[in-house]
């Protein structure tokens, strides 16, 4: 009796433990982590962004969101899953922390389409 009930919060535990899942995306900051099937087509985005611009310039295409942004030094990625009422909702949210005028930042988030996202949002953090 006292061996049954030892065993079973170990295996409770190593159950909850083992479905832990990994985020459904990865995040690369700076240019060098353009995807080589991407090279040609990111660069001719970036030939025409307005350099001017403050505003968070995002290229998207399937599994990959590329960002091009001026005057913030840092990102934060994070995957928001809410269920309610038998409705999902699968957010991938960008924010961008605020740095001076001269700092720009590159960044790729490579995502997994089949569980990831219904919305893409922006945000931003003075």
């Amino acid at each position: 009796m006292y061996r049954k009930k030892a065993i079973l919060p170990a295996a409770l535990l190593l159950f909850l433990t083992g479905c832990e899942e990994k985020p459904p995306f990865t995040v690369s900051v700076g240019q060098e982590s353009v995807e080589p099937q991407h090279r040609i087509e990111i660069n001719e985005w970036l030939k025409r962004l307005d350099r001017s611009s403050d505003a968070v310039q995002m290229y998207d295409m399937e599994g990959y969101i590329y960002y091009s942004v001026k005057g913030y030094k840092d990102v934060s990625v994070s995957y928001i899953f809410e269920e309610s009422r038998g409705n999902t909702k699968r957010t991938l949210k960008t924010t961008f922390i605020r740095g001076n005028d001269t700092d720009t930042l590159f960044v790729k988030v490579k995502y997994d389409a089949k569980k990831c996202c219904d919305l893409k949002v922006i945000d931003e953090q003075p």
